[in-house]
């Protein structure tokens, strides 16, 4: 059964047709969110790559040194990790922070990450960063993920 997303919207005014070099701009804009943690400038993908990798080694879960579960950078930024996808908020404080300016602002950034090929609606995860509420996701595949980041990478290579 093929999924169904529609593939224009209205901003305003504006319509604006979705394809999929735009859908892949909306993770990439995720992926290159750049942060500062431990006096170092990274990226928000470098974490997210990270956290996978460590869920996918320990059972899926994150642990700190004592085998006890800690919390995640990603969650503050409305992103959790699964074995095998990543699961991006619908609605979350940073997430608007990191497209604010752009077309994917004011939550429109789930209706472009949908269209990414294996891209799905997600259960409802809780996130520490907002309380432990709950938050309806848009789940993207690992190697979409993995692909977009390593476009990123390879494109500050030829500045």
């Amino acid at each position: 059964m093929q999924k169904y997303v529609k593939d224009s919207y209205y901003i305003g005014q504006t319509k604006f047709f979705i394809d999929d070099k735009l859908a892949e701009e909306a993770l990439e804009r995720i992926i290159a969110y750049p942060l500062i943690h431990a006096g170092e400038k990274r990226v928000l993908g470098e974490f997210i790559l990270a956290e996978y990798d460590e869920r996918r080694r320990n059972g899926g879960r994150l642990l700190l040194s004592c085998g006890y579960e800690r919390p995640s950078i990603l969650d503050a930024h409305g992103i959790q990790t699964r074995t095998d996808r990543i699961v991006v908020a619908n609605q979350h404080p940073k997430l608007n922070e990191i497209f604010k300016g752009t077309v994917w602002q004011d939550g429109f950034w789930r209706e472009g990450l949908r269209k990414l090929m294996f891209a799905k609606a997600s259960n409802p995860g809780r996130y520490s960063s907002l309380g432990g509420k709950l938050s309806r996701g848009t789940s993207v595949s690992v190697d979409d993920v993995i692909r977009i980041y390593n476009i990123h990478v390879e494109s500050l290579g030829e500045m």
